[in-house]
C-alpha cells in the first residue's frame, strides 16, 4: 500500500508539473516568475530561458502567431519510463505539441530536463536505438548523401560495422523514428555520445552529437524535432560532468547554427583519403601498449581536448569491439598506427558520376618525428590494398603538422567545420584540435 501511496503522489506531483509547463506554452506570464520556476525547476537554468520562452521556441512563435491567444491542455500522460513523463499539449482536443519531461526521482520531483516537438504523424513514433536496428540506420545513411561545398553528394555505407562505430564510445545515447506505415522504415537516427577530453587543463568530458540523419521524404515533419526532444545527455550522463556539446557537421548544414551552436571560425577538420597501392612489404605488429601510449602522448600531449593515453586506458579502447583490438596497431619503436578495418563503403557522387571506394581508418596515431610518419604510411598504404580496401582514411585537424603530408597523398578531401556553444569555442581555437577518428 506504502508504495502504491508513493507512487500516487509521485505522479501528482509531476502532473502538476506538466499542467505549469502547459501554462508556460500558453504564454501565461505568471507561470515564468523566478519563484514558481524554483518551485518547478531543479534550478533556474538560463538555458531554458522560461521568461522568452514563447519568443525563443520557434514552432510555439509560428502556432501562436496563426492561433493568436491559446490555452494548451494536457490531454494525456504517460509516467511509464522512469524519470522520465510524457505529455501532449491539445488546444480544443487537437494535439499541438508533445512534451518529454525528466523529473527528480525523488520529492518534490521538479523539473529537471524538458523538450517538446510538434506531433509525429500517425504511425510514426520514436523509440530507443536498439543493435538490431543498424541495418535500417545502414540504408537511412544511404538515403541521406551530404552535400557538399563543390555540388557533389557524398554517401556512407557502414555495414556491417556499424554497431561498433557507436561501441567504441565512451557512452551513447541514440533514437530512432520508425515509420509502421512503410513495414517498420527506420526513417530518422540521432546519437550523442560523451567524449572524455581536457578543457583548459582539467580532465572533463564534452557531448558529441552524431549521425543526426532524417529521411530526405520527411524532412517537411517534426521528425528531427521529435529525435532532439527525446536524447536527453544529461539524463545518461548525469554521473558526469559534461562541459560543453559539440558537433562535426558538412559544411551546408545549418540546422545547428539555428539551435545556438554557430560555426567555430578558422577550424577546419579534414577527413583524408589516401590510396592504397600494391605492395609486398610487411609490416610489424606493435604491442607494447606502454610504448604505444608514449608515442601517442608525444604526438598529441599539447593539441586540445586530447586526453592522455595510459596502458589502462588503452585496453578499455581496443576491448570494446572485436574489429579494433590490441592486435591492431603497426609500427616500431618510432611511429605507430592503429588500423580499423572495416572497409567503410564511400560513395562520391559529382556532376552525376559515382566513384565508390572501401575505407580502412587510422583511429589511432603517434611518431617521435615526422619522417618516421611518412615512412610508415608509405608501408602501410602498399598493405592495405590486399587488405580489402582502396583506401586509408585519416581525420585531423588542418592546423596539425601532419596535414600537408597527408594532404599532397590524398586523392581525397572532405573538410568538416566544428559547431559549439559561442562561450566554448576557444578549446578548439587554442591550437591544434585533437581529432579522435570514431568522433568524427
Amino acid at each position: 500500500m506504502g508504495t502504491s501511496n508513493a507512487s500516487e503522489q509521485k505522479n501528482k506531483q509531476r502532473a502538476i508539473r506538466l499542467a505549469w509547463l502547459a501554462r508556460i506554452f500558453s504564454n501565461d506570464k505568471s507561470a515564468a516568475t523566478d519563484e514558481l520556476a524554483e518551485e518547478m525547476l531543479v534550478e533556474h537554468h538560463p538555458d531554458y530561458h522560461i521568461s522568452t520562452f514563447v519568443e525563443g521556441f520557434r514552432p510555439l512563435r509560428k502556432y501562436l502567431d496563426k492561433a493568436g491567444p491559446v490555452s494548451f491542455d494536457v490531454s494525456t500522460i504517460d509516467h511509464s519510463d522512469g524519470d522520465r513523463s510524457y505529455a501532449s499539449l491539445s488546444v480544443n482536443g487537437e494535439v499541438i505539441f508533445e512534451l518529454v519531461v525528466r523529473f527528480e526521482v525523488q520529492a518534490p520531483y521538479r523539473v529537471m530536463y524538458w523538450m517538446s516537438h510538434p506531433p509525429l504523424p500517425a504511425g510514426v513514433s520514436v523509440r530507443r536505438y536498439q543493435p538490431e536496428d543498424a541495418g535500417g540506420c545502414v540504408a537511412l545513411e544511404r538515403a541521406c548523401p551530404m552535400e557538399m561545398l563543390d555540388g557533389s553528394q557524398w554517401i556512407i555505407d557502414r555495414g556491417v560495422y556499424f554497431n561498433d562505430y557507436l561501441n567504441l564510445m565512451q557512452a551513447i545515447d541514440a533514437a530512432v523514428v520508425v515509420d509502421h506505415n512503410a513495414g517498420d522504415q527506420i526513417i530518422g537516427f540521432f546519437s550523442c555520445a560523451l567524449r572524455p577530453v581536457r578543457y583548459h587543463g582539467e580532465q572533463t568530458f564534452c557531448i558529441y552529437q552524431h549521425h543526426y540523419r532524417v529521411h530526405p521524404d520527411h524532412r517537411a515533419g517534426s521528425v528531427s524535432q521529435a529525435l532532439a526532444a527525446f536524447i536527453d545527455p544529461r539524463r545518461t550522463f548525469q554521473n558526469e560532468m559534461p562541459a560543453f556539446p559539440y558537433a562535426m557537421v558538412d559544411p551546408n548544414n545549418a540546422h545547428l547554427q539555428h539551435m545556438g551552436f554557430p560555426k567555430v571560425d578558422d577550424v577546419t577538420i579534414a577527413r583524408l583519403a589516401l590510396p592504397a597501392t600494391a605492395g609486398t612489404n610487411s609490416m610489424h605488429p606493435v604491442q607494447d601498449a606502454q610504448l604505444i601510449c608514449e608515442l601517442i602522448n608525444t604526438t598529441h600531449a599539447e593539441r586540445s581536448l586530447f586526453t592522455p593515453y595510459t596502458p589502462a586506458s588503452l585496453a578499455q579502447r581496443v576491448g570494446q569491439v572485436d574489429s579494433y583490438s590490441a592486435h591492431s596497431f603497426f609500427g616500431d619503436e618510432n611511429a605507430v598506427l592503429g588500423l580499423w578495418r572495416v572497409g567503410e563503403v564511400n560513395i562520391g557522387i559529382k556532376d552525376g558520376v559515382e566513384a565508390v571506394s572501401k575505407v580502412h581508418f587510422v583511429m589511432d596515431y603517434g611518431f617521435r618525428s615526422l619522417a618516421a610518419f611518412e615512412d610508415l604510411i608509405q608501408l602501410v598504404l602498399t598493405s592495405e590494398l590486399t587488405q580489402g580496401a582502396t583506401h586509408l582514411a585519416f581525420i585531423c585537424d588542418t592546423r596539425a603538422t601532419e596535414y600537408p603530408f597527408l594532404h599532397d597523398l590524398a586523392d581525397d578531401e572532405q573538410n568538416f567545420d566544428i559547431q559549439t556553444l559561442p562561450f566554448t569555442a576557444d578549446a578548439f581555437k587554442d591550437g591544434v584540435t585533437y581529432c579522435d577518428a570514431i568522433y568524427c
